[in-house]
């Protein structure tokens, strides 16, 4: 039922009523009562009695309120430090160790009404870097923040109304932790979250716990109890990166000599060709020509012997004969490698063909 400022209303569920002076949302209003305080109650526990209509027989009282001033008073209200540290009062609620967002109401004698301030606690002892992202109606993902949380503080995002909730309580945070001394490396965290409309117009969702003065409506980003870590354990012993198939990628390397040419699973064809090694051949002789591609040829075998290819093709070409017989040679000095004439099909006589039996 929609409702407007003013409407006299009966409880459903409870004796009394009162008159409507705050619309907070569709399914949540401020009932004004006789006693001078605004009750916050949910659209679907109140009906409107209308002098003309025949609800009215079954409600004979007449409700005598004075309508509140339905303007918030702020005037106390001051920006909160963009960073802070966080409480450790006695006696309230522990909060377990992780990451959390906060809603936390002004009004702390009314939660489900008013404005509300949202934080991200860093419940750790680790620094937090974060990445914040609210999901559009779209499907969207829109940056709203990014920045990094000492351990054991509280970072503010923004002071919002009741009418803005579904534009800030879904999306994505990203973290990454960080501590000068660990046994262990955390893992980053990607954590979606969705704080429910209707979690937000029930005051016991509010939690009072020591870390904040007030009630406030936590959203679970990151437990540490159950974060994932890597350790020396997970490392592989021989190259001191993660093994293959484990979590993550192994340390970068630069591309070996031979691997731009790889044509399969330990296979590689390389073209000797002058053309193919240098972009300008004006100027060089053939002396210089050969001693190019000699050069070339050295380094792709000791790349892929270094690498440990099966296979090789070497494209020599025709010619006078000269940059075969240097190769051959070359190749005789090795063990472990076979040679001979590549197939005909498809290189003529022009190509090499390099078997490896086993690395040096």
């Amino acid at each position: 039922m929609q409702f407007k400022i003013g409407d006299k209303v009966k409880f459903l569920n409870q004796k009394g009523g009162g008159i409507i002076s705050k619309i907070i949302s569709p399914a949540l209003v401020n009932v004004a009562i006789e006693s001078g305080f605004e009750i916050p109650t949910l659209s679907s526990e109140l009906i409107v009695i209308e002098p003309t209509t025949f609800s009215q027989k079954f409600f004979k009282e007449d409700f005598k309120v004075n309508m509140p001033d339905t303007t918030e008073d702020d005037s106390n209200w001051e920006l909160p430090d963009r960073v802070s540290s966080l409480l450790n009062i006695a006696g309230k609620k522990t909060l377990a160790k992780g990451v959390f967002m906060v809603f936390l109401p002004h009004n702390q004698r009314w939660l489900i009404t008013g404005k509300l301030d949202i934080y991200i606690l860093n419940h750790t002892d680790y620094e937090v870097t974060y990445n914040y992202f609210l999901r559009e109606d779209d499907g969207t993902f829109t940056g709203m923040d990014s920045d990094t949380i000492p351990p054991s503080s509280k970072i503010y995002i923004q002071t919002i109304d009741r009418e803005e909730i579904r534009s800030w309580n879904r999306g994505i945070l990203q973290l990454l932790f960080y501590k000068e001394q660990n046994k262990k490396v955390l893992l980053p965290v990607s954590s979606s979250f969705d704080a429910k409309d209707s979690r937000f117009t029930k005051e016991e969702n509010y939690t009072e716990a020591s870390v904040l003065d007030g009630k406030g409506l936590y959203v679970n980003i990151a437990e540490m109890s159950k974060q994932a870590a890597l350790g020396t354990d997970d490392l592989d012993p021989k190259y001191g990166h993660l093994e293959s198939g484990g979590i993550g990628a192994g340390l970068y390397r630069e591309p070996s000599f031979i691997e731009k040419h790889k044509t399969g699973a330990d296979e590689a064809e390389v073209d000797l060709h002058i053309e193919e090694l240098v972009e300008d051949q004006s100027g060089l002789d053939t002396t210089h020509i050969l001693s190019i591609q000699l050069d070339y040829f050295s380094k792709c075998l000791e790349s892929a012997l270094s690498n440990g290819y099966r296979k090789l093709i070497f494209i020599h070409g025709v010619g006078n004969g000269t940059l075969k017989s240097e190769i051959k040679m070359i190749l005789d000095g090795y063990k472990g490698l076979e040679h001979r004439p590549a197939a005909m099909a498809k290189y003529g006589v022009g190509a090499i063909e390099v078997k490896v039996f086993h690395n040096r």
